[in-house]
């Protein structure tokens, strides 16, 4: 005789009952554990433990309210019977979960980027190329993010140009919108406690940084990262932006008469940090007016931090808030204009990581860091070379100092070459 565990005592429960034989000994359940149903007392779900039955029946239209107090030993089979319909359906997946669409933690590489020794700045899409590329090495298809706040308001202690306000800004409208870029199918995970984000991440099947140390935290956020990919022959320019974000760009150049593919842009550095590396508006404005009057469309990118305020820089030069203000839609006008103009930035990476044709300028600045002549020369910039370690053909560095004269004479070169 089968032993069979009814969940409900309702109108379904009465008619799942009509379908059985006298071959079969019921109990029955409700959340309550009150009434009676066919004499029998009905007992409290808390109660059941589905060992001890053949098989568990589910006689309740919509179970939602009763399954916080299943317990599930995947020992016995559950069924749903459906009083409308008079069918009964093995729940393999009690909680619709429907987990063969998504990727098992089998499969996905979990990263942690620390913010106690990286910064709140593009230097993410640098890590996260990085990730990238080592799970492909893996045979992993995913990246699982996680996020480890610093010991200053969560971010680095050193980091003083920037508000607290701005930097969280940044991380859910830089970092996260990378992650997608990078991978659409990553998970996105901001830790409140470096302890969270510590468990986290060593509790993952995959990890990168492997033995990241928590304590004394390297940066893996540098260019170099890139050099032994390069060196095999491994693509590392793996950013393109969706067909969605190149539509809207097209659209936003096409309804003011521009067609994207000929126009140039510039794009402009106006920050707080390191304020000696910024564009010269002055220089940027001679080279926007001069190209116009050879008949190109110009359109001009301003810093994130200036993108609500509006230039004015004369007719046939064109401004795009919206790509200095959305990640995606700034590649996407990189990736579909002629030729970005630019000193070095942080946008810039979005460039140095696709197939977008750029002309930069300014790399140097010995009073900043990360843009010394010894340490451009470890990532990659050697003083004098036109190309980046591991740019391609359309891809190129001035030296010169970025004014006007320089600017358009090094444009004009890559022009008449048709290297632009």
């Amino acid at each position: 005789m089968q032993k069979i565990a009814v969940i409900g005592t309702g109108g379904s429960a009465d008619k799942y009952l009509n379908t059985l034989g006298d071959e079969a000994l019921c109990h029955f359940y409700n959340s309550r554990g009150e009434g009676q149903v066919h004499g029998q007392a009905v007992l409290p779900l808390q109660q059941l433990t589905d060992s001890h039955y053949d098989r568990i029946v589910i006689a309740i239209y919509d179970y939602a309210d009763v399954l916080p107090l299943l317990t599930v030993s995947g020992q016995t089979p559950w069924y749903w019977f459906n009083g409308l319909t008079g069918e009964l359906t093995l729940l393999e997946d009690i909680y619709q979960d429907k987990q063969h669409l998504f990727l098992s933690g089998n499969d996905v590489l979990t990263v942690v980027y620390d913010l106690r020794i990286a910064p709140p700045t593009f230097d993410f899409l640098v890590f996260m190329v990085r990730c990238k590329l080592e799970a492909n090495r893996r045979g992993l298809s995913s990246l699982s993010v996680v996020i480890c706040p610093g010991d200053k308001h969560g971010f680095r202690s050193n980091i003083d140009f920037f508000s607290v306000e701005e930097m969280n800004y940044r991380v859910m409208n830089l970092f996260l919108p990378i992650a997608s870029m990078i991978d659409k199918n990553a998970s996105f995970y901001l830790a409140r406690s470096r302890q969270e984000a510590r468990e986290r991440f060593t509790a993952a099947a995959h990890q990168f940084p492997e033995q990241h140390n928590f304590l004394h935290p390297v940066g893996r956020h540098f260019y170099h990262e890139m050099f032994a990919f390069i060196e095999q022959g491994i693509e590392h320019q793996i950013l393109d932006a969706t067909d969605f974000d190149k539509r809207k760009i097209s659209e936003w150049a096409a309804s003011r008469g521009l067609d994207i593919a000929r126009c140039i842009c510039i794009t402009l550095r106006e920050c707080e940090a390191h304020q000696s590396r910024n564009s010269l508006l002055a220089e940027w404005k001679n080279v926007a007016t001069q190209l116009v009057a050879q008949g190109h469309a110009v359109i001009v990118i301003r810093d994130t931090a200036k993108a609500m305020s509006a230039l004015n820089w004369g007719s046939g030069i064109w401004e795009c808030p919206e790509a200095a203000l959305s990640v995606s839609l700034r590649l996407a006008l990189y990736q579909q204009c002629r030729v970005n103009l630019t000193v070095s930035n942080g946008t810039q990476v979005l460039c140095y990581f696709s197939n977008s044709h750029y002309l930069c300028f300014g790399m140097v600045d010995e009073s900043c860091t990360s843009n010394t002549l010894s340490h451009l020369a470890e990532i990659g910039f050697h003083y004098g070379r036109n190309k980046l370690v591991g740019a391609k053909e359309g891809q190129y560095l001035c030296w010169d100092a970025p004014l006007a004269t320089h600017i358009l004479a090094a444009l004009s070169y890559y022009f008449d070459k048709g290297l632009l």
